[in-house]
């Protein structure tokens, strides 16, 4: 017995003739989509999106190599073909530092190690922390959502632009609709409410990344999980089961006690 993968479905009030197919191919949550319109897929963009390993898998001859170079998910596939690998991207992959400091020259690891802090937004706010204010990169930083509180006390240095994708930004933005760059809002997964009250200002090219365009659809995931409620039901109804102690854990016979 198995259970089924989250079904997604875009949110009714998005049409999807409005959104960009390149954009979409990136997004965690159209796979279903996706998988329904394959001649629309931009196998470079999808080779970005850490939820399309199987279909790259299923597709290697498509796979953009210096785009997976950047897929937090594809570890595997990059290890096993490092030498179609760039390394300058795996800059931005939050998993692959073990694999820049294993399979880069000392020369091209030292810059890596010094530089990789600036785009993994964790570590650039421990860094934040212990230098001077002057020497803060503030596009960075107005971006980083664990920097919200301090960014809200340093209102005079945030990047309103690089904000509004700021995910925890929102309740802020709310407040103050006229500092919104409406760009990179659209983006932002948090602004989803924001933007369906403001449909005139969508930038529809962004909101086709935007992975809360997308929520789970109970009714496919329902049916498809039927399979699984039929076998379930047997297995616990089965005569050697029903007829034992009635204070009997059926349950954790199947499942185990975790």
């Amino acid at each position: 017995m198995s259970v089924n993968k989250p079904v997604f479905k875009l949110k009714e009030w998005i049409p999807v003739s409005r959104l960009n197919w390149s954009q979409l191919s990136k997004n965690p949550n159209a796979i279903n989509l996706l998988e329904q319109h394959p001649h629309l897929i931009d196998w470079k963009e999808l080779s970005y999106n850490p939820n399309a390993i199987h279909l790259l898998e299923q597709n290697p001859h498509l796979i953009d190599w210096n785009a997976l170079s950047q897929n937090p998910n594809a570890i595997h596939l990059l290890q096993a073909n490092i030498t179609k690998v760039k390394s300058s991207n795996l800059l931005f992959n939050p998993n692959a530092l073990k694999l820049v400091m294993t399979n880069s020259n000392k020369r091209i690891t030292v810059k890596f190690i010094k530089e990789f802090k600036f785009y993994q937004h964790s570590l650039y706010w421990n860094y934040c922390q212990k230098i001077p204010k002057e020497d803060i990169d503030w596009r960075l930083l107005s971006a980083n959502p664990l920097a919200i509180d301090f960014l809200l006390d340093n209102k005079h240095e945030i990047l309103w632009r690089y904000f509004s994708g700021n995910p925890n930004a929102i309740p802020f933005l709310e407040e103050n609709p006229h500092l919104i760059d409406w760009f990179r809002l659209s983006a932002n997964p948090n602004a989803i409410n924001l933007l369906q009250q403001n449909p005139h200002k969508i930038d529809w090219f962004q909101l086709s990344k935007n992975p809360s365009i997308f929520e789970l659809d109970y009714e496919t995931m329902r049916t498809n999980n039927q399979e699984f409620y039929e076998d379930l039901v047997k297995e616990v109804m089965k005569p050697s089961r029903v007829f034992k102690n009635p204070h009997y854990d059926y349950l954790e016979e199947l499942f185990g006690d975790d």
